[in-house]
């Protein structure tokens, strides 16, 4: 998601809730490439008080993260939408 989705994202859902489903949660390592892949589903509930919309579903979630000296930084990231209501 580009920054300027994720910042139209924000606005339009203020208020967010999100439950992790932890038995979906998956990591995978590569010492060698210093990276770590993490994956899983969760459960979340949108809401706008200034137009009233609201939304809840199941997501599932995909990031990767490479470690350096300075820590780690997410350089992969994906998203999907499993089931909604709104």
């Amino acid at each position: 998601m580009r920054r300027k989705d994720k910042e139209r994202y924000v606005k339009n859902w203020p208020n967010r809730s999100y439950r992790l489903q932890m038995d979906t949660i998956r990591t995978s390592c590569d010492q060698a490439r210093s990276s770590c892949q993490i994956s899983g589903a969760l459960e979340f509930s949108h809401s706008n008080p200034s137009n009233g919309k609201k939304s809840s579903g199941t997501a599932s979630f995909e990031y990767g993260i490479r470690f350096g000296p300075d820590g780690g930084k997410i350089f992969y990231e994906q998203g999907k939408t499993l089931s909604a209501q709104r």
